[in-house]
């Protein structure tokens, strides 16, 4: 899977794509970015018994990580859609 909100579903786990997303199999994600001029993307699974039904995504000049506002945010917003 090239795309990170496919493998975000596919694997219910989240996926961070950077600009070098290429070198990590994310070379779709990686097209997407230099389109949106983003430096990195974060795709959160929506869940529902265990399963992923629907992405939160994000696209950003910003680099962050799990600690950032922009990650902690969409995580209430996914946790709020899952149940």
């Amino acid at each position: 899977v090239e795309l990170g909100c496919v493998r975000a579903a596919a694997e219910v786990r989240p996926v961070v794509a950077r600009e070098d997303a290429a070198q990590h199999g994310l070379s779709g994600s990686a097209s997407w970015l230099a389109r949106f001029r983003a430096s990195q993307s974060l795709a959160l699974p929506i869940v529902r018994d265990g399963l992923g039904i629907g992405v939160l995504a994000i696209a950003t000049p910003e680099v962050f990580d799990e600690d950032s506002p922009i990650w902690r945010t969409m995580e209430t917003i996914t946790a709020e859609l899952s149940h």
